[in-house]
């Protein structure tokens, strides 16, 4: 990871390509801002929240799938205060 990698975010350092994978794995393929509706492993919560938040501007929601994953929804971007509405 370069300095070039790193952005700065209310003081705090955020890896973009890690914040990027994350959300490559629970966006919809086909189209970014929408609605996101994804399985993820549990230790992933806290980054895939990150992601969500960084890329739609929303608040996304988990509840328990089985004993290694979790659901995650958000609103998406389109549908987000950030949205092209």
């Amino acid at each position: 990871m370069t300095k070039a990698h790193l952005i700065t975010c209310r003081k705090k350092h955020i890896d973009t390509d890690l914040i990027d994978s994350c959300f490559r794995m629970v966006a919809n393929l086909y189209d970014w801002k929408a609605p996101i509706n994804s399985i993820i492993l549990k230790e992933d919560r806290i980054l895939v929240l990150q992601a969500i938040a960084f890329y739609t501007a929303t608040c996304p929601t988990f509840t328990v799938f089985d004993d290694k994953h979790y659901r995650v929804k958000a609103d998406g971007y389109r549908l987000g205060p950030a949205g092209d509405h």
